[in-house]
């Protein structure tokens, strides 16, 4: 992973926990899993899911 790729996962850790989402919600709002979401805040995925 590189230093952008944490920087935008920190970014969007930070906008979903000040705006008091859960990991499910803000799958749900951009089309993707809970779990989805989890591995990408912590930098185990990078990829795009898969429709």
């Amino acid at each position: 992973m590189n230093v952008a790729n944490v920087g935008l996962l920190t970014f969007i850790m930070q906008i979903r926990q000040e705006r008091n989402l859960t990991q499910k919600q803000l799958g749900e709002m951009v089309g993707a899993s809970e779990a989805y979401i989890r591995a990408y805040e912590s930098g185990t995925r990078n990829t795009k899911p898969s429709p």
